[in-house]
């Protein structure tokens, strides 16, 4: 009951992005599972829930890195945590968030790769597409991409009635819509 009402609360009132659903659902039952076998609480009922302390948590990022976790799992397996408590706090069930007083695992930010505009072009070029609809396709796909600065999650998403055509213009939902 209270990991539907979280994941409700993730996709109504946060509007997370469905692959962040699922993320923080699986975190939330590793954690769960953690917190079954070192204790037998169930972290889905008040008195699991209010069981958890920042010293447990640590326990578990500890563990995680045991097993060959990298920093930015485990930062954002924090992070559904301390979202969990945020929505436990919020609703009552909790008077704290024990996720609060934990120090998220520090990581290298990478920059993403990027393509020089001399490189693409060369790219395009030289890329042989397939004779008809499905190559005109493909490289419109790549065109968009690349001249819009598009994920490919946002590409995929996007749908004709968010295409501008006489406008030269295309209405993105990214991250957070």
């Amino acid at each position: 009951m209270l990991e539907q009402a979280f994941t409700d609360y993730l996709r109504v009132e946060k509007q997370y992005a469905v692959n962040t659903l699922q993320a923080y659902s699986r975190d939330l039952s590793d954690f769960a599972q953690f917190l079954e076998t070192q204790s037998g609480a169930n972290l889905f009922s008040h008195e699991g829930a209010t069981s958890v302390d920042h010293r447990l948590l640590r326990s578990w990022m500890g563990e995680l890195m045991s097993e060959g976790k990298g920093a930015r799992t485990v930062a954002r397996k924090l992070s559904c945590i301390k979202s969990y408590y945020h929505f436990l706090q919020k609703a009552g069930y909790v008077d704290h968030n024990p996720a609060l007083r934990v120090k998220v695992p520090k990581f290298e930010k990478k920059l993403p790769a990027f393509l020089k505009e001399t490189e693409t072009e060369h790219l395009l070029d030289h890329l042989e597409f397939p004779t008809g609809f499905d190559g005109i396709r493909d490289r419109c796909l790549l065109e968009v991409l690349y001249g819009c600065g598009l994920r490919r999650a946002e590409v995929i998403s996007l749908k004709k009635a968010e295409v501008d055509l006489y406008g030269r213009q295309i209405r993105v939902k990214g991250k957070g819509n």
